[in-house]
Parts: structure tokens; sequence; C-alpha cells
């Protein structure tokens, strides 16, 4: 799991200060925030003392004394205040109800909402902490074995702990995963009830008392209930500012660890009604923009963060290693996204490495394997490729503009960061069983061309050579539970190192494995 983030800042307004925004929580690395730092002043060629840091911790975590030596001022910043923050001026909206939920910081549950994004309520409940001590007890979910019942409070991070520091596992990857495994099951009223009310009760314990015998039925009975809080919670809100008669907002920007929960997302847009946007980095992962936000708020009305990533660390040796590796080279952009729509249309699984990364931990075109979703072996191919379980679902990505055709009416908001799972119609279930969960759902990132030309140009051309509907396969380039790939040479290695995938797309060159892999075939 990551422990610190670094988001680095010019302000223009002001003082014009350079702002550096840290964000080091203490877990089982206190020292991360000084390798997230290192790292920082290596990619981005800083070398001196910042003026203005802004420091935000977790519950139990204080400033490093050390870090005082890198900026000459700092502010100390609530956890929830920095997401907020992040929501607040990524979300589309004039004026957001902001819900940060996490699992496993504070025990609280906040909500803000207005332009100031002062807290409209603080409450002393932990839906999302007792959530991932749920998918700390399902092995299938967690990865490792789960702690004995009943869970209560105290052992509610140790608990956690197991989903979120298994080996090969993902703090936001274990987030979204409950919700995919629940599909599986049948929610049971008595369940549903018992851990609703302990989603709602910070000190209520759960006990994990017969999940053993149907540990499905458990998951979707948790999911559930999770949904049933988060939906009551906004309601509650939404009362409460219409019975203050004031401006009420025109959408919901959920942050925070929970606000992975793609299911749980769509089922309160569909439950309100009202618009719902969850940020690229809802997670900690984007505390450190949000901290930066905070200092200083961004001069234009929506910062675009989807690809804020890094570019590939070693990306001035993709020339050399094109030449070793017999790459085809492409001087054309169009040229290029014809290449890949052409490979995707013959069945071909192709990897993305190329421009910045993904802001966050969803693959969205830049470090991505796409793949044809109307093909029944695919979903497996994919699975294969990254080590997961054979049952999960594969992301998607579908151009915007045709993407309501292809689900249920209603079901669907816009969804730029994968951070919906609306309910495809029945085609288009039947047409795509790449994509189509066991509930009907997809896990969908609708793209606006704007946004990504490139990769709207390789939809665009895949419908219009196959027929087909302008939607792919959209997994995340990556082994299960390590980070997006970042560097060329590691790119190529899931090359030569898999069986399924087929090409790799490294900035402007394609790799086919065939001639990728030959010299080192030979060597081993």
């Amino acid at each position: 799991m990551p422990d610190a983030h670094v988001a680095v800042g010019r302000v223009v307004a002001g003082r014009g200060a350079e702002v550096l925004g840290v964000v080091a929580i203490e877990r089982e690395a206190p020292d991360a925030w000084e390798r997230a730092v290192a790292d920082a002043r290596a990619l981005g060629g800083w070398t001196k003392k910042f003026d203005l840091g802004v420091y935000v911790a977790g519950v139990d975590s204080r400033m490093p004394a050390a870090l005082l030596a890198s900026a000459r001022e700092w502010y100390a910043l609530d956890h929830h205040a920095a997401h907020a923050a992040l929501a607040y001026h990524d979300a589309p909206f004039k004026r957001p109800l902001i819900i940060s939920s996490d699992g496993g910081n504070d025990g609280s549950f906040a909500l803000f909402a207005r332009r100031d994004r002062l807290p409209l309520a603080t409450r002393d409940v932990d839906p999302c902490g007792a959530y991932a001590a749920v998918a700390a007890a399902i092995p299938a979910v967690a990865g490792c074995s789960p702690k004995k019942a009943p869970l209560l409070k105290k052992e509610r991070d140790a608990a956690a702990s197991c989903a979120l520091y298994a080996p090969q596992r993902d703090e936001d990857d274990v987030a979204g995963k409950l919700d995919e495994y629940a599909a599986l099951g049948q929610p049971r009223a008595g369940w549903r009830q018992a851990l609703k009310a302990a989603f709602g009760n910070a000190s209520r314990p759960i006990s994990t008392e017969g999940a053993e015998a149907s540990y499905v039925d458990w998951a979707a009975s948790a999911q559930t209930a999770f949904q049933d809080v988060l939906v009551a919670s906004a309601a509650r809100a939404l009362n409460w500012l219409r019975a203050k008669r004031v401006s009420m907002p025109d959408g919901v920007a959920l942050v925070g660890a929970c606000a992975l929960n793609a299911g749980a997302n769509s089922h309160l847009y569909r439950s309100l009604g009202i618009p719902v946007h969850v940020p690229a980095a809802s997670s900690d992962r984007g505390l450190g923009v949000g901290a930066l936000y905070v200092v200083a708020s961004p001069t234009l009305p929506r910062q675009p963060l989807a690809y804020a990533g890094p570019r590939l660390l070693d990306v001035a040796d993709v020339p050399r290693l094109a030449a070793e590796r017999d790459a085809t080279p492409f001087d054309d952009d169009h040229r290029l996204a014809a290449r890949v729509a052409e490979l995707l249309a013959r069945g071909a699984v192709v990897g993305i490495a190329r421009g910045r990364a993904e802001h966050g931990p969803r693959a969205l075109g830049h470090r991505s394997l796409l793949a044809d979703p109307s093909m029944t072996t695919m979903r497996d191919r994919l699975n294969r490729l990254m080590e997961r379980d054979t049952w999960r679902p594969v992301p998607s990505i579908v151009l915007a503009a045709d993407a309501f055709s292809l689900f249920e009416v209603g079901d669907l908001w816009v969804s730029p960061y994968l951070s919906l799972a609306p309910r495809l119609t029945a085609q288009a279930c039947a047409d795509l069983p790449a994509v189509c969960h066991v509930d009907s759902t997809a896990r969908v990132q609708t793209l606006e061309p704007a946004d990504e030309p490139w990769i709207a140009r390789i939809l665009e051309t895949f419908s219009q050579t196959t027929g087909k509907p302008s939607i792919l396969c959209n997994a995340p380039l990556r082994r299960n539970g390590e980070p997006l790939l970042s560097t060329a040479t590691r790119t190529l290695a899931f090359l030569c190192e898999t069986h399924d995938l087929d090409y790799v797309v490294i900035e402007s060159y394609v790799f086919d494995k065939k001639s990728a892999c030959r010299n080192l075939r030979a060597e081993l």
C-alpha cells in the first residue's frame, strides 16, 4: 500500500511560491515520505527548499521532524479536508455534496457542502472501515487467512491489514474486489440488517458467525448493507440542506477509499437520481493534490488530472529498445491508432504504455491492456494474464456518445474514471461477454474524444472496421497486486514472460512478441 504521496505545484496567484504538498500516512513504512520527496525531486528537477509545505496525517501519525527541512513554512491539514478539496475541484458540479469515507483512517465519515467546503457533518461511524473488515474475513477477497470472529472495533485495523498488506495485494484492488465478489451471491435479510447496524455504529462488533457456509452471500449482504448506509447518509444530508432552504447540490462527489466501490456508486445514482462523480485518485493516492488545492485553489475551472502521473521512467531508452527488439516505429498518431485497431480486430491483446501515467489506480488508456470484448474467451485470457481470479469482471472503455445505447436507460451517468458499474442491456450483455459480469453490470470508462483523442480514434476505427460497438476491454497493464507498469523495460518483460499478451505499444513503437522476445528466448 502507498504510504506517502507528493504533489508539487507552483502558485500562480499571490506570492508565486513553490508549494510542496506532502502526505505522510505512517503505517508500515514511516520513512515513505523520504522516498516520495526524493522521487518527486528527481522526476521534476526540484533541488531547492520549498517555500510552503502542507502535511496531511493519518489519525495516529505525526509529522516527522526531518520533514521540516523540506520547506520553509508548514501547514497541517485534516485528512478529510484534503479529500474534499480534491473532490470539489475535480467534480463537474458547481455545488457538490461531498462524502468522504476511508477504510481504516480515522473511524469517521465526513460530509461537505457549499463552495467553502466547510464540513456539513462528521459522523462517528466507520462504514468503510467495517466494509474493509468484512473483506479481510473473506479469503477469496483478502488473499490471506482471516481473523476469527468477532471483529471488534479495536481489531478492525488488524483485520483490514490482512486485506491491505497481504502479499501481492493492493489497497485499491481490495476496495473494489468485494463489490465484484458480492455479485456472485444473494443478500440474506438477517446478515444485511446486522451488517447495516454495524456499518452505522463504530462500536458495534461484526460477527463472522456462519459466514464460512456461504462467503458469497455474506459478501452480497455486506455490499447491500454498505449501499443502504451510503444512500441513507446522502439522503439525510440532502434533506437537511432542503430544510435550510439553501441552494441544493447539483451532484454528489464521493472521495476516500470506499469511493472505489463502483457498485455502491452506481446504486447511489440509481437511488437518488442525482449525478455522481468520483475523482481518478479518490483514495489516499489523491491526498497530495488535495492538500495543494486547500492551500492554493487551481486557477482553471477543472484541472485535467486523469493523466497527471509520470512518463515512463526510462522513456529515454525507448528508441534503443525499439531498435534492439525490431519494433515498428510510427511517426503519425492516426496510423498508429489504425494499427492498434487492426490488431484488436484480429483478436490480439495489446498493451499500452504511452504518455504520462494515470493519476490513481485505474487504467484509463495510458497503462492499459486493450482487447475485443465480444470474444467469449477474452475475460479468461485477461484474468490469466493479470493473475486474477477467473470470476473477476474485466473493465471496459467506450466512447461517451455510444455508451447510452449499451446500458439500461437511466442507469448510467458519465464515468470518466471507471467509477461506475451500470447495467448493460440484455443485448449488450450477450454481445460483450468479456465485460458483462454475472449481475449484468460492467465497470465502464466513458471517454470523450477531447480527453484522450488517440484512444478515441482507436475506438472509432475498431468500430468502423468490425461493425461492433465502440467499446473495448480496458484492463490494467500490471500483474496482480502490483502498480501500473512504469518502465519500458518491465513492460517488455511482461510481454515476453506471459502467454496471453500479443503486442505492446510503447510510446510510438509497436513491439510484437515474436520479434521482441526472440533473442530473450534464445538466451533462456
